[in-house]
């Protein structure tokens, strides 16, 4: 269903991606509630992994929680940065030192921590919209 088709329908801001975000979850906004509280209860931790492997300079265990992380990012809309991960993940596969992905990875980070503030914003919007509802 797309966004413009009914007026009842909750319309994201911030950047987030609503054609995604419909063809997700439709108007299931219990779900869509879930997987923003557990993209900012991970958030944090999924840093912390990507930057112990960054710190460790091990190409291999940082390129695979690159890719356990890029799909979180669809699940809440933000599209532009699972693209962002798909193309750290993409050099980690060419990458012979650290150095060739550095640039991506400090990019990344301040991209990925822009991010918990728009999802933090979008689910108190979409709360007070289920409840008016």
């Amino acid at each position: 269903m797309q966004p413009s088709q009914a007026k009842s329908l909750f319309f994201f801001q911030s950047g987030l991606d609503n054609e995604l975000l419909y063809e997700l979850y439709e108007s299931d906004y219990e779900s869509t509630l879930q997987a923003f509280q557990i993209f900012l209860d991970e958030l944090e931790t999924n840093i912390k992994d990507l930057d112990q492997a960054y710190q460790q300079q091990n190409i291999s265990a940082f390129q695979r929680i690159i890719h356990r992380c890029k799909p979180v990012f669809s699940y809440v809309g933000l599209s532009d940065l699972n693209n962002v991960f798909q193309g750290i993940e993409d050099q980690c596969n060419t990458a012979t030192s650290f150095d060739q992905i550095t640039p991506g990875f400090t990019e990344l980070v301040a991209q990925v921590r822009a991010s918990s503030p728009k999802i933090e914003l979008e689910k108190g919007r979409l709360e007070a919209f289920v409840k008016k509802s």
